[in-house]
C-alpha cells in the first residue's frame, strides 16, 4: 500500500493514528483540509504535538 510522503500510519501507546506532516497544509491544501475534515466527521482525536507535552 502506498501513501503519501506526508502521511503514514502509526501506533503510539498501542493506539492505532495517522502522522501528518504539516507540509502537507502548504503544498496540499486540499488533501489536508480533507483528512481534517474526515476527522472532525468521524469524531476522531486531533494532536498538535506542538501543543502537547507528549511528543511521538
Amino acid at each position: 500500500m502506498t501513501y503519501s510522503p506526508y502521511v503514514r500510519p502509526t501506533t503510539l501507546d498501542g493506539v492505532k493514528c495517522v502522522v501528518v506532516d504539516k507540509q502537507l497544509q502548504i503544498e496540499q491544501p486540499a488533501a489536508f483540509s480533507f483528512l481534517m475534515n474526515f476527522a472532525r466527521e468521524n469524531d476522531l482525536k486531533v494532536l498538535d504535538p506542538a501543543q502537547t507535552d507528549d511528543q511521538p
